[in-house]
This record gives C-alpha cells, structure tokens and sequence, in this order.
C-alpha cells in the first residue's frame, strides 16, 4: 500500500523515494519501479515528477525488449493547514497528480510487453489530513484519512498502416473506451 503524506516538504528540500512494485499475472511478471522526485517551492507547497519503470517477462512470447518508461505523474501539493495537536487542529493538505502519457501503449509490433503506458490521461484530485495522538502508553498514533477522486481521457489507439486490428484487439479496445483504467489512481 502506498499512503501518501499529507505534509509538503520544507522549502529548497528535496525527497527521492523509490518503491519496488511486482505485478503478476497468469501471462506476465512485470517488475516495476516508482519513484517520488520532490521538491518544497515553499513551506507549503511541494511539486515533482513520479516516473515509473518497468520490465515484462512474458510467460509464452517474448517479453519487453528491455527497461520501459511506463507513465509518468506531476504531483503538486499545497498545505492547508498545519498540525496543532493543542487545538486538535489536523494536517490537511490538497493534492492534484496529473498522469502523462509517457509510456508506449500502441503500435507494440512484435513485443506486446514494450506497453508501460496506458494510453490514457488521467488526473487524480485528493484531499490528506493526519493527526497525531499519544496512546497512554506514551506511544505516538497517527491517523491518517486520503480522500481521492480520479478522472481519465479516452485512450487513443493508433495502427500502423500494413496491419489490421484482430477481433481479440477491437474488444478489448471497446473495453478500455468504455471504462479506461488509471494506474495508480491513489496518489502514492
């Protein structure tokens, strides 16, 4: 799971945090990485690129010919608030992530396992509050609560000109249009 902080960084800090993902499938191992590159413009708001990496091996077939660049996101978050436990006053913070078609999604050729991205833009609004409280223990307990609401573009797919669309290829086409996936629609 990847929870996204509701704090901007400080002005002039920088964050690079990688996570290591494995989707597998029936047909597919896919490694992937992602990684947050931020950067605090102020004391409130923070902006960065999340770009995304990956390698296919396919079950049967040939996988990616290599290390994809899958879609990247822009992640911009401004502080709304700032913690005062005294008042019981939580973080609160909006985000808005913005996915960018920067992964190859169509016109795949011989290598299906070359498509990283999804061919579709996709903008995810949210809004983070954390709170801290102390457990009469005398441990800390954070309480976290992520609101996010996504939106996406239709895919659009294009072929090149000596081939023609296989039955298999426009069903799952009129599927995507019909309800186009957003990957990682939770800002990480």
């Amino acid at each position: 799971m990847l929870a996204n902080s509701e704090a901007p960084l400080t002005h002039g800090h920088v964050l690079i945090e990688s996570y290591g993902l494995d989707v597998i499938t029936r047909r597919q191992n896919r490694p992937e990485s992602l990684t947050y590159m931020l950067y605090g413009v102020t004391d409130r708001f923070t902006i960065g690129p999340i770009p995304v990496f990956g390698v296919s091996r396919a079950q049967s077939g040939p996988g990616s010919s290599g290390v994809q660049l899958g879609d990247t996101g822009i992640l911009a978050k401004y502080a709304l608030t700032r913690s005062d436990p005294m008042r019981g006053v939580p973080d609160i913070s909006l985000a808005v992530q913005e996915n960018l078609q920067t992964g190859k999604y169509d016109r795949l050729g011989e290598r299906p396992g070359n498509g990283f991205g999804n061919g579709a833009y996709g903008t995810v609004v949210s809004l983070y509050s954390q709170m801290y409280f102390w457990l009469p223990n005398g441990r800390l307990f954070r309480t976290r609560l992520d609101l996010s609401q996504g939106f996406t573009s239709r895919p659009r797919f294009r072929m090149s000109a000596s081939t023609a669309p296989a039955p298999d290829f426009l069903a799952m086409r009129n599927r995507a249009t019909a309800s186009p996936p957003m990957r990682r629609s939770n800002i990480a």
